[in-house]
């Protein structure tokens, strides 16, 4: 509050006042409600909006990984790995917020096909050769036949992983180096066993969407 007492020659006074308000607080941010991972080709309703209560709001804005987003629109996720969504807002005193907000989007992974199956341990013999198999969908349950993926193999021992895991090893001129080629539907690696050593080891499939 400000005020001013004024006088005049023949000792008249009067009073004047201002009451200003001081804005040093940010507007409110409410975010959309996002998993933390979706698969390729989901949709995300994206609700969201900003407050200001004391200088009132002067702009809001929203990103989906960089491109203008409208609340109450929805998102078709088709960017592989990391997502960020980013919302701004700025009062007319000139305080500003931004919050992001981030989540993955991978392939839907149909599990290793046999003779390897997740839900048993097969036994193969030294020097042989390991067909592995897998196929990847999208959230339609479309099959992905896009999509890069790399072998590699971690041994274990008593349960606990033996090492660094090492890349795998093709048999024939099929494959090249560990990266799976993809043919009839599925991701397809003929792994050779003569580089190993007799024990347990766990096949990983390192696929371009960021999982293992």
């Amino acid at each position: 509050v400000a005020s001013t007492i004024c006088t005049d020659a023949a000792g008249n006074s009067a009073t004047a006042s201002l009451t200003v308000q001081i804005d040093k607080t940010a507007p409110a941010l409410n975010m959309p409600s996002l998993a933390s991972s979706y698969t390729l080709g989901n949709s995300a309703l994206l609700t969201f909006d900003a407050t200001d209560t004391l200088s009132q709001l002067a702009s809001f804005s929203a990103t989906l990984n960089g491109n203008p987003v409208s609340s109450g629109s929805t998102a078709t996720l088709n960017q592989l790995g990391a997502n960020t969504f980013t919302l701004t807002a700025t009062d007319f005193a000139g305080n500003t917020a931004t919050r992001t907000q981030q989540f993955t989007v991978t392939y839907a992974f149909g599990g290793f096909l046999p003779p390897l199956t997740a839900s048993s341990q097969p036994v193969f013999h030294l020097g042989s050769v390991i067909p592995v198999k897998f196929d990847l969908f999208d959230a339609n349950g479309a099959t992905i036949s896009t999509a890069v993926a790399h072998l590699s193999l971690q041994k274990f021992y008593e349960d606990e992983p033996l090492g660094s895991p090492i890349e795998a090893t093709p048999t024939g001129g099929a494959d090249s180096g560990n990266l799976f080629r993809y043919s009839g539907g599925q991701y397809i690696y003929n792994l050779s066993t003569k580089p190993l050593s007799a024990g347990i080891w766990e096949i990983q499939a390192t696929l371009d969407d960021g999982t293992i």
